[in-house]
């Protein structure tokens, strides 16, 4: 499935046409550029109006709501800044994965007993900007349970680590 093929590519009403593949590739670099310097969506705009070739503000907001869509992900809640996802449905869609990839008469298919560890980890992103990730990883992935890949990120919070109870 293409990203044109996605139901949301069309999220700003029907005046907006959906983006050729080449554009795509285009509004992929320039939303990438706006993120990776910090470009304020108005500061894009007026940019936007002088170049003709430059993609309109309008179809990276439409970029940005299409992957959006493709997880879900939702703020965290009492106006802390960050992002999380459901850890309920996020574990239900890893052991249904670990199931599948198993052997029926893997141990912990026998026992119906699987070990996760919740992790949380205070990271630091520039000058000044601290992260906390919390995740959790499936114990009975065994060798690739230690792997970046079998780390699951469940939320991101903008906050400095602290050991304070």
């Amino acid at each position: 499935m293409s990203t044109l093929d996605l139901p949301t590519a069309n999220l700003l009403g029907p005046q907006h046409a959906p983006a050729e593949d080449t554009e795509m590739d285009t509004i992929n670099m320039m939303l990438y550029i706006k993120d990776r310097y910090n470009v304020s969506g108005s500061a894009y705009h007026e940019m936007a109006q002088l170049c003709d070739k430059m993609p309109r503000h309008y179809k990276l907001k439409e970029r940005i709501a299409e992957l959006n869509h493709l997880w879900d992900i939702h703020p965290t809640p009492n106006g802390t800044c960050g992002v999380q996802q459901s850890l309920k449905q996020r574990l239900k869609s890893c052991i249904e994965n670990l199931i599948e990839r198993s052997p029926s008469d893997a141990e912990f298919v026998q026992k119906k007993k699987i070990r996760v560890k919740i992790t949380g980890d205070g990271t630091r992103i520039g000058k000044r900007l601290n992260v906390v990730n919390f995740g959790f990883t499936i114990l009975e992935e065994g060798e690739a349970a230690y792997s970046a890949t079998r780390n699951h990120c469940i939320a991101i919070i903008k906050e400095q680590e602290t050991y304070d109870p």
